[in-house]
């Protein structure tokens, strides 16, 4: 897992960097498949140890990671930024997912780890956070990631199939953001703090393959807090509200299709 940054700073207020590192996720093989769960290896004549062996181990993935950014302090640190763009080439990606199958005659689905192939990922983050007169202050965020699968192999008619096309990358919005506005005040020799935050999440799915009624749109939540802080923060009490405006999302799911008999 080597590293190699490069940094230089024009003055004490800003930094500007690049950096350059490769790590790894080890391979492995799923213990399941030799179980209930698996019912398509047990008892098989046809498959050789060999090819069970291939079929439940998944290789390591491996990525080559490089980044580009800014730090700075400006107007005297009332305002700090930082600026980030990446890039990084993956190999081997690790999909854990399910697969039809019936257990004790009765469908149902199995778990199973893949090699997916090659992706990568591409995007911008940018942070900013000021505090002004009076108290007031404010703080934001905004990511964009372009993430897509360039080679994903799967078996298709026994027949090897590259699917990128059809696939996207589970559970990583295009676009994230937050914008956190707030107030500071004394009260005596203590300290009332007041903050609204609203974050937001474009569109996500669940899996590899999209899907309308498990795939989650973008939506945007609200949160809140008054927390009052004791002199030398020796303690403090806080009220704190969470997803303010009741938005429901989707976090997780599965989708079962049966098909009825025509009768």
């Amino acid at each position: 897992t080597p590293r190699l940054s490069v940094s230089y700073k024009p003055t004490p207020d800003h930094n500007i960097y690049a950096s350059w590192s490769k790590g790894f996720k080890g391979g492995g093989f799923d213990p399941r498949g030799v179980g209930s769960n698996a019912p398509d290896l047990n008892n098989d004549s046809v498959r050789s140890d060999e090819e069970i062996a291939a079929y439940l181990s998944f290789a390591p993935e491996e990525v080559d990671s490089y980044e580009v950014g800014y730090k700075g302090s400006l107007m005297n640190g009332m305002i700090n930024v930082a600026i980030a763009g990446f890039y990084a080439d993956y190999k081997d990606v690790q999909i854990p997912g399910s697969v039809a199958c019936e257990v004790n005659g009765l469908p149902n689905f199995c778990g199973i780890v893949s090699n997916a192939g090659k992706a990568t990922f591409k995007g911008l983050e940018l942070e900013a956070n000021g505090r002004f007169a009076g108290g007031f202050g404010l703080a934001g965020s905004l990511g964009y990631i372009d993430a897509q699968y360039d080679e994903y192999i799967t078996n298709i008619a026994n027949v090897p199939t590259d699917v990128a096309d059809f696939r996207v990358v589970q559970n990583t919005p295009e676009l994230t953001g937050s914008l956190t506005a707030s107030y500071d005040t004394a009260i005596g020799a203590g300290d009332l703090y007041l903050g609204a935050t609203v974050s937001y999440r474009s569109k996500t799915s669940q899996f590899e393959i999209p899907n309308p009624y498990l795939d989650q749109g973008g939506y945007a939540l609200l949160d809140a807090s008054i927390v009052y802080s004791a002199p030398g923060d020796r303690w403090s009490v806080g009220v704190y509200g969470k997803n303010l405006l009741d938005k429901e999302y989707k976090t997780s799911g599965y989708t079962f299709v049966a098909t009825d008999p025509v009768t």
